[in-house]
């Protein structure tokens, strides 16, 4: 009899599992805020277009950091291609970006804005945005119906992808990585 109620038990348990992670990928916003982070929402993304991107964040040793679902951020993520831009701008390798640990860390914390998660419904032309790099701003541009343009300190960047849910905060997609001064 112990034996029958340990195999109820487990197959209870495996169909409550099952259906909490079936909610999860069905869009079940509950389901997804709690096991999603920026990291895997990045992961996650068709084609591996941030792989660049997730590259940078772990080695600049940031990975642990943005990979907690309680995180209410806004980040502007750069694509594959955006990276290549740069890349080809700054006459460098992959490998020696790469290997610029400080330099990642200024780049990718500009990307940053710890105001929690703005939806781009909430964007004002001109708003001005405070990055996790201090004393350097990003500014929204709406002045083009139908484009969002971050501005930042040498470049600016356009969101080609706006909303993109990652636990308690929001990614932006944008083709250019903004480098700051």
């Amino acid at each position: 009899m112990a034996r029958y109620a340990a195999v109820v038990l487990l197959v209870l348990a495996l169909v409550a599992g099952s259906a909490s992670a079936n909610r999860a990928l069905k869009g079940d916003p509950a389901a997804k805020a709690k096991t999603t982070t920026i990291t895997s929402s990045l992961a996650g993304a068709p084609a591996a277009q941030f792989s660049t991107l997730l590259a940078a964040v772990k080695a600049a040793g940031l990975a642990d950091a943005l990979n907690k679902p309680d995180l209410a951020l806004t980040i502007f993520a750069p694509t594959n291609a955006a990276f290549a831009k740069l890349i080809t701008a700054l006459k460098t390798t992959p490998e020696k970006l790469l290997a610029d640990k400080a330099l990642l860390t200024k780049v990718l914390s500009y990307h940053v804005v710890p105001v929690g998660a703005a939806k781009s419904t909430s964007l004002k032309n001109g708003q001005k945005w405070a990055t996790l790099l201090k004393g350097q701003d990003l500014t929204v541009d709406l002045s083009k119906a139908g484009t969002v343009v971050i501005k930042g300190a040498t470049n600016s960047a356009t969101v080609v992808a706006a909303d993109v849910p990652a636990g308690k905060s929001i990614v932006h997609v944008i083709d250019t990585v903004l480098v700051p001064k």
